[in-house]
C-alpha cells in the first residue's frame, strides 16, 4: 500500500482550516506553524518532497536524537507533538482534541481545607450533581 504524501505547504494550510473550525486560538495556531518551520528545514535538509507519515518519523528521531524522551525540552516536545498532529490529518483527516490532565497536589492549609470540602458529604453531592454529568 502506498504511503499518503502530500507537500507540507498543503498539508499545514488544511490543517489551519481545521484547527480554526475547532476554534483553536490565533497564538496556539502560530505554535503550531513555528513547530512546522523545523520539519520544513528538516525537509529541505534531507531533500524530501512530500511530507509522509515516514518522514514524520524521522523529523522525530532526528530531534531527539540520542536522548531519552524525558530529556527533551517543553518547547521540544512540543514540537513533537505538533509533528505528530500533521500526521494524525495526513492519514484521518481528522485531529483528536488533545486537553493535558495535569493534577496538582496542594500542601498547606489551602490543602487541607479544599480536601475537607471534597470529602464533605454535602459537598461530595453537589460535586456529583453538578461537575461530574460534564466529564462524561
Amino acid at each position: 500500500m502506498k504511503e499518503k504524501q502530500i507537500t507540507l505547504e498543503m498539508l499545514t494550510a488544511d490543517v489551519v482550516k481545521y484547527l480554526q473550525k475547532l476554534s483553536y486560538s490565533h497564538s496556539r495556531i502560530n505554535q503550531y506553524r513555528s513547530a512546522w518551520q523545523r520539519i520544513a528545514v528538516f525537509m529541505r535538509d534531507t531533500d524530501q518532497q512530500y511530507y509522509t507519515a515516514t518522514v514524520g518519523e524521522a523529523f522525530i528521531y532526528h530531534l531527539i536524537g540520542t536522548r531519552a524522551y524525558d530529556a527533551l525540552d517543553r518547547w521540544e516536545k512540543d514540537i513533537i507533538q505538533c509533528a505528530n498532529v500533521l500526521t494524525e490529518f495526513l492519514e484521518t483527516g481528522t485531529v483528536k482534541f488533545r486537553r493535558s490532565q495535569r493534577f496538582r497536589e496542594l500542601h498547606g492549609a489551602v490543602g487541607q481545607t479544599m480536601l475537607s470540602y471534597i470529602e464533605c458529604p454535602l459537598a461530595h453531592k453537589y460535586l456529583h450533581n453538578h461537575v461530574v454529568p460534564f466529564h462524561n
